[in-house]
């Protein structure tokens, strides 16, 4: 349960134009008395009712031209997008780091039992579908308070490991839990407005009270379709019940590489069930940040030896 892999979406599509509000007859006097008009291109979402501003430069007022599309579609664009983002990829290396704390009692118990396992990793990805994963360091220990009454740790044996598979998918990263849009109720709840973008917070929520679906809210930039920030978790119904009490957090943030979007950092927090017999952590939590990328810098085929293609 160490690695998590989630994607997350984001889309726009179709425009309307105009300045916002009350200040539209004073942009449109502001602009009879300049040569030259500075228009913004933004695309705001049909449902916003925040008054799209005029920007005031050097004492003029700028033209703001506003794309309108829905919500929704704004949201389809992403998945779009994200079904698309290693168009032109051939290749792609990066380096993940990866910590996982188990607990086996209260988290916020100091003597509580619990087991670190810390690793570094260098994956490889080159089209068609070749996969390989590099450990270049694992370690694992365990912490927990010795008869004595002092906190001891003890290291695990562990050894570096080269893990090569297919994985013909490996290069579209589709966000599972945004399968079915109608799934869901997404609203609103913060915009701003930068230079040349709109970025909006939004929450969503599954619209049946039985489906394990998760509950959160996600940042998306409107001017590339990029959600590059969600927060979420399963409240009411969780997949895996049999094992998994509650999802309490997942936290998943992008940046930007070039002209592209990349996977930054991912942490999240599980509460597992107990289970007769079987001693289990009670709560899992999990860290992995991405780093060192290359895109299309050559890699040779034979690394992917042994793959079983």
């Amino acid at each position: 349960m160490s690695r998590i892999s989630l994607s997350i979406l984001c889309a726009a599509a179709g425009f309307a134009v105009g300045v916002s509000g009350a200040g539209a007859a004073e942009a449109e006097s502001a602009a009879a008395d300049t040569s030259v008009i500075f228009r913004s291109y933004r695309t705001y979402a049909r449902e916003d009712t925040l008054e799209v501003p005029l920007t005031y430069i050097y004492g003029e007022y700028v033209e703001v031209e506003a794309r309108r599309v829905s919500l929704d579609e704004i949201i389809r664009r992403c998945i779009a997008a994200e079904k698309t983002k290693y168009d032109g990829v051939e290749d792609i290396q990066f380096t993940i780091s990866e910590k996982t704390v188990l607990h086996y009692g209260d988290v916020d118990d100091a003597d509580a039992r619990r087991t670190v396992h810390e690793s570094v990793s260098r994956i490889y990805r080159k089209r068609p579908d070749f996969f390989k994963e590099v450990e270049l360091s694992s370690r694992e220990y365990t912490i927990e308070r010795s008869s004595g009454g002092e906190l001891v740790r003890t290291d695990e044996e562990s050894e570096a490991a080269v893990k090569v598979r297919s994985a013909r998918e490996e290069l579209v990263d589709l966000p599972f839990f945004f399968e079915d849009l109608s799934d869901y109720r997404f609203n609103i709840v913060e915009r701003r407005d930068l230079e040349d973008r709109v970025l909006y917070r939004i929450r969503f929520k599954p619209r049946s009270d039985f489906k394990p679906l998760p509950t959160g809210e996600f940042w998306v930039d409107t001017t590339d379709f990029q959600i590059f920030h969600t927060d979420m978790r399963f409240t009411e119904n969780v997949p895996v019940p049999l094992i998994l009490k509650a999802v309490d957090h997942v936290s998943i943030q992008m940046r930007r590489l070039d002209d592209r979007w990349v996977w930054d950092r991912l942490t999240a927090r599980v509460t597992l069930r107990k289970i007769p017999l079987i001693k289990i952590p009670r709560v899992a939590e999990i860290v992995v940040e991405f780093d060192d990328y290359a895109v299309n810098q050559g890699i040779v085929a034979d690394i992917f030896e042994g793959s079983g293609r």
